[in-house]
């Protein structure tokens, strides 16, 4: 528990307020502006920095659409089906992968739950 100047209480499980009462916390409950969650992206980020460098040279998006072309040649010429698996899976997400949990239709699976 806190005593303010002004005499207020403020307990310990209080959430940080703005001089203008408004809260500073994000529903996760971090405070806003606290970066220590960020994931560090460094290959993304390098990826992107390359993607603008090259850009610079040899057009607004050009390097994008060399990439793209290059895949789908990949895809198309060599017949490489990893290059299809990561084209698909970037442009439509993985699909969904299928668990089946009772596959015997002559024993079902049983959920039982007890309350109290």
């Amino acid at each position: 528990m806190r005593i303010l100047k002004s005499g207020s209480i403020i307990s310990p499980h209080a959430k940080p307020l703005n001089r203008m009462g408004v809260n500073l916390t994000v529903p996760g409950g971090a405070p806003i502006g606290n970066t220590n969650g960020r994931k560090q992206r460094l290959f993304e980020q390098a990826f992107i920095r390359e993607i603008k460098q090259r850009d610079l040279e040899l057009g607004d998006g050009e390097t994008l659409r060399r990439v793209a072309k290059k895949i789908i040649d990949l895809i198309l010429k060599d017949g490489d089906i990893s290059a299809f698996r990561e084209a698909r899976d970037t442009v439509d997400g993985k699909p969904v992968q299928a668990v089946n949990l009772g596959s015997d239709p002559d024993t079902p699976l049983e959920i039982r739950h007890k309350i109290g």
